[in-house]
């Protein structure tokens, strides 16, 4: 995904759904670009991509644990196993019914 400038409405809606207040701050301390805030605080970016309504789903720059958590709790996200643990596959299935099954050895 191409990196894009947080709105003022994003981080309105962040705000209303509780983001720590750490959070809300620096965002609104200068205008900021998605890359920033997965570089500042990837979890924070997590966060936004599992709670804000319409946030767009960049994986880009976020851990496997982060990763999972949102294709574990985003039904819209595209799941893609590769990469993650065993504990962050599992993760992942046990919240979507579409995730495909471990593959037998």
């Amino acid at each position: 995904m191409t990196d894009y400038t947080l709105t003022d409405e994003m981080i309105r809606k962040a705000k209303v759904l509780h983001a720590c207040s750490e959070a809300i701050n620096w965002l609104w301390e200068q205008p900021r670009t998605w890359q920033e805030l997965v570089e500042h605080h990837s979890s924070w970016a997590t966060w936004a991509i599992i709670n804000i309504p319409g946030c767009p789903i960049d994986l880009n720059g976020l851990d496997s644990y982060d990763r999972s958590s949102v294709m574990a709790l985003r039904s819209d996200c595209p799941i893609d196993l590769s990469g993650l643990n065993r504990y962050e596959r599992a993760r992942a299935r046990c919240h979507r019914l579409d995730c495909p099954p471990e593959k037998e050895n």
